[in-house]
């Protein structure tokens, strides 16, 4: 599942928080999550020409190809998860919900929620908009932010809708004790997105050299909060417990280790039983006379993993292209790569999952986003 979903499943936590606040206030909290979803698409779109401008290479889902966002959004999703399990609250005017616990409301929850939503949910929209964003990406910088707006208005669209409508909402069970353990699960879903966040870091950075560091920055962030919750709120303690991750943060974002992979190939060293060869195009020409697959992937990219579990990591699969002889590329794009984005460029493509096959004559066919067995037995065969 898209680690998106699981902040869409937040903000529905908040509707029903919301269940009975006043049409106004939904309204405001609703078009607050809308904004945050749109200002990071401008975002995102502006740091996409800022690059593009540079004579940089940009591809979808760009941000976290860099190890230093994917470490603070981390960051963010294990102080977020540290909250939903009751280890420190925001209080608000208001007091416990229902006499039964306190939760995190505001116009900076409504308006971040947004965008963490947007930034994690990059990696699975490739495939839904790729003749979009392909289009986008590779012609006017108006049309960057035009495609972009309405992409982020869709992805706003569910709340916007509410907004205007709080009644749709009125199915939603009231607030009560019950919500005390949905927000436990919905923590746990948390740490399983901050779990998912933490292998792509592993994979980007140097980790022998900078992962005790990261390591560190965790372990000194919780004992920080349980220290303020649990043992003392005393502000010379608290500075001094908080200062400590912060400082770390700063040395480990500064530092060469960070954006220098110990393992320039490292889904090759993850990639089983299969024998893949690094992707290039001085390697596609030097292939030229047999088939060739290629999987252009990304350690952060979830559709990614689910065609391998169901189509590439199978028997089937493997049977197949040992019976075929079929040579295989792996093309790694976890970190950037402009080789690599010029190359999807090239063939209509702007992020990852992308899969093509070349054949003996040199021949190259576009697999797209997504694959399945027969769509390559019936080009091989032909």
């Amino acid at each position: 599942m898209c680690v998106a979903r699981r902040l869409f499943k937040l903000k529905l936590f908040g509707l029903i928080k919301h269940s009975g606040k006043t049409n106004q206030e939904i309204l405001k909290s609703n078009l607050l999550y809308a904004g945050g979803i749109l200002t990071t698409f401008w975002a995102l779109a502006a740091a996409a020409l800022a690059l593009k401008m540079s004579g940089e290479e940009v591809g979808w889902g760009f941000q976290l190809q860099s190890p230093a966002f994917v470490l603070i959004i981390s960051i963010v999703i294990f102080i977020m998860a540290l909250n939903m399990f009751g280890l420190f609250e925001f209080r608000t005017p208001g007091g416990k919900l229902g006499g039964v616990a306190h939760f995190k409301e505001g116009p900076l929850k409504d308006f971040s929620g947004g965008i963490l939503a947007t930034i994690l949910s990059t990696p699975c929209s490739a495939p839904l908009l790729g003749t979009a964003l392909t289009f986008a990406f590779t012609t006017s910088n108006f049309n960057i932010f035009l495609i972009l707006t309405f992409t982020a208005i869709g992805l706003a669209f569910p709340f916007v809708v509410t907004a205007f409508f709080p009644r749709l909402i009125s199915f939603l069970p009231k607030p009560g004790i019950w919500m005390d353990h949905l927000k436990k699960i919905l923590g746990l879903a948390l740490l399983f997105t901050f779990v998912w966040l933490y292998s792509v870091l592993s994979a980007q950075t140097d980790y022998p050299s900078i992962g005790f560091q990261i390591n560190l920055i965790f372990i000194m962030t919780f004992f920080a909060f349980f220290l303020r919750g649990n043992m003392t709120k005393h502000a010379i303690a608290n500075v001094l417990a908080f200062s400590i991750p912060l400082a770390l943060i700063t040395a480990t974002l500064t530092s060469e280790d960070l954006n220098a992979r110990s393992k320039p190939e490292t889904l090759l060293s993850k990639s089983g039983e299969l024998s893949w060869q690094s992707w290039s195009e001085e390697e596609m020409k030097a292939l030229k006379g047999d088939w060739i697959f290629m999987d252009f992937t990304a350690d952060w990219c979830l559709t990614c993993k689910i065609n391998e579990k169901l189509v590439i990591n199978t028997d089937s699969f493997k049977d197949f292209i040992a019976k075929k002889e079929v040579k295989l590329l792996l093309a790694d794009w976890t970190s950037r790569d402009d080789k690599i984005t010029k190359f999807l460029k090239k063939n209509g493509l702007v992020g990852v999952p992308a899969y093509f096959l070349q054949s003996p004559s040199g021949e190259l066919y576009n697999l797209g986003e997504t694959i399945s067995l027969h769509k390559i037995e019936r080009i091989i065969k032909n």
